[in-house]
């Protein structure tokens, strides 16, 4: 589908061909709320990089507040893990899956990971 809107730094608006639009809440990852610090800056890293574009997303369940929670997609790239790899989110796994992850995405020490790992510490602090 095509992403219409991104709400926040994990939240985003697809509209499928049929026209019907899910409000996807992206699984496994917690980014900042619009008024916490660094969440502009997640949302626009969002919207930079999905709005108006074409994605995959598959979901497991709807949340409180009627969302799909599940994964999104776009040029063959998981967009849930790339939110945590470029410090826009937290990874909600538990760590053994989130090392299984971030080995599968072959992270290397430079120094993009390092103002990776500073903007997740200031997050986290």
């Amino acid at each position: 589908g095509k992403v219409l809107d991104v709400h926040d730094g994990d939240t985003v608006t697809i509209q499928d061909d049929t026209g019907y639009q899910y409000k996807v809440r992206l699984s496994s990852i917690d980014a900042p709320e619009l008024k916490q610090k660094f969440g502009k800056e997640s949302q626009k890293y969002l919207s930079d990089k999905l709005l108006n574009q074409e994605v995959d997303f598959s979901w497991d369940e709807l949340d409180q507040h009627g969302r799909y929670i599940g994964k999104v997609n776009h040029k063959g790239q998981d967009v849930n893990l790339d939110m945590v790899k470029g410090g826009y989110g937290l990874s909600t796994l538990s760590k053994q899956k989130r090392e299984a992850a971030i080995t599968k995405m072959k992270i290397t020490k430079s120094n993009q990971d390092l103002k990776i790992i500073s903007k997740v510490k200031e997050m986290v602090t």
